[in-house]
Formats: C-alpha cells, sequence, structure tokens
C-alpha cells in the first residue's frame, strides 16, 4: 500500500481520520450547524438552553459528537437514552463522560453538513452531503495509490434511517441501507471511489446504467494500465471495448444471454 505524504506522521487512527475531516472541514459543518439552528430553534425547543438560546457548537464539541457517533455505530443500543442510563449494568459507558444526552440530542437534530442557504438548489437527493462526498472521494483519491488490480462492486452501508434513497436487497448480509458502487483495491480493502445510488430516477446514458458506474468510478484511472475486475453486474462487450481503447484490461463474469456475447 502507498500512502502519499505524510505517512511518517500518521500513528493513530485520529490522524487518519483527520485526513479526511479536516479542521476546515469540521470548521464549515460547525458553521453550517449553527446556521440552521439559529434558523430553527423556535420550531424545535427541546433542544435549546433552559433560557431558549441556542449555544454554539465548537469544533472541539463537534469533535466528540463524531466520536460519540462513531462509538455509538459499534456499541449499538436500542435507543439513544440508554446511553446516558444511571442504572449499574450501563454505568460506565463513554458518552456521559463526553457530553451531555441534551447536548447530543441537540447536535443531532440541528446537524447540517452543507450551507442551509442553499440547500434545495438542485433537485438532487443527496445536495444537503453532495460536497462533503465528493470531498472524501477527493481524499480517498489523494491519499493512496492502488495496485496493478482494482474492482468493481456493490455495497451496502446498514440504516435503519427513513429515507427515499434506502435499499433492500434480500440478497446481501446487510438487507436494509444505502447502496453504494465501489471502486476498490482488492489487496488492501481500500475504497478509492464510491457512488450512493439514489434510486431508479437516476437516468443511464444511451450505454446503460452499469456502463456508466463503471466509467465513472474508474474515470481517474483509465490509460494506467489498471485491470479491472467485476461482476455480471457489469460486464458487456461495449464496456469492455471502451476500456481496452483506454489503456485498461477487464475481466468479469457474465451471463449466457448476455447481449454481444457468442451464443
Amino acid at each position: 500500500m502507498t500512502l502519499r505524504s505524510r505517512a511518517h506522521r500518521l500513528t493513530r487512527a485520529l490522524d487518519f481520520f483527520r485526513l479526511f475531516f479536516t479542521a476546515e472541514v469540521i470548521r464549515a459543518i460547525c458553521l453550517n450547524t449553527n446556521k440552521y439552528a439559529w434558523a430553527h430553534i423556535l420550531e424545535k425547543p427541546t433542544y435549546s438552553e433552559k433560557d431558549g438560546s441556542w449555544k454554539e457548537v465548537t469544533p472541539e464539541e463537534m469533535m466528540k459528537f463524531i466520536g460519540l457517533l462513531m462509538y455509538m455505530g459499534i456499541l449499538e443500543l436500542p435507543r439513544l437514552n440508554l446511553y446516558w442510563s444511571t442504572t449499574k449494568m450501563l454505568s460506565g459507558l463513554l458518552p456521559p463522560k463526553v457530553m451531555s444526552r441534551r447536548c447530543f440530542t441537540a447536535l443531532l437534530a440541528m446537524l447540517h453538513v452543507s450551507d442551509p442557504e442553499t440547500n434545495g438548489a438542485t433537485a438532487q437527493k443527496l445536495d444537503k452531503v453532495s460536497r462533503l462526498l465528493q470531498h472524501i472521494n477527493d481524499c480517498s483519491a489523494t491519499f493512496f495509490q492502488p495496485y496493478h488490480e482494482i474492482s468493481v462492486d456493490e455495497r451496502m452501508v446498514k440504516s435503519k434511517a427513513r429515507s427515499g434513497i434506502r435499499q433492500y436487497i434480500r440478497d446481501k448480509v446487510v438487507k436494509w441501507g444505502y447502496k453504494l458502487w465501489v471502486l476498490a483495491d482488492p489487496k488492501t480493502g481500500y475504497s478509492i471511489q464510491f457512488i450512493v445510488y439514489t434510486g431508479k430516477c437516476e437516468k443511464p446514458s444511451a450505454n446503460g446504467l452499469a456502463f456508466d458506474v463503471v466509467t465513472k468510478l474508474c474515470d481517474k484511472y483509465l490509460d494506467r494500465g489498471h485491470v479491472i475486475y467485476m461482476d455480471n453486474s457489469y460486464t458487456s462487450t461495449s464496456l469492455l471495448v471502451h476500456l481496452l481503447e483506454r489503456k485498461t484490461l477487464a475481466c468479469g463474469t457474465t451471463r449466457k444471454d448476455r447481449r454481444g456475447f457468442p451464443s
């Protein structure tokens, strides 16, 4: 694995986290969260201070909040309030030592990644998080140089959120969640690029959705001599020819009745 620049200074998990969530990104999330909160606190006074005001979140508090979200993703409890339980069985949990439940639920209600004044500027379902997703993709490409072989596949991110883009895939281990198309390095498992599937409303080109997904994911890595591995969801003659023209080999399974292949 080749991690570009600053490798000698990366000694903790937090160091790697900060490669993606930089101080600038955290400050922007704080700014947008505070802006959204001041505009909407009267609609949800439960999350305000006792005097009805909003206590502006700082970068340090936001880092604690994100840390707790990750902690809760690892140690799952059936209800949020249980993380602040005073019962003997749950008294040793981390959240009460980091921030109050009132503060956490306030941030959870008001969290805003993008500028609330420009939300809805487009009809895209991921409009509120699109800039952050693009930033993470850019960082993923910057900090890692994949090996010769790369692979394209889909991945499910488990979620119980009420969202119009949440998917159900019966054959997956994670059946409910967000579906991602991912370009990965098979040697390390590193996710190089990803696309979030937002539903059938997406209009593919004349080449088809699978063709579009592979070419978009691999765009930065064509003409470099890589070999792309994929399954029968993506393999087509038009895609293989296109990749070959871009100095990229490909290998994938296919269905017997797939158009363009000999019978």
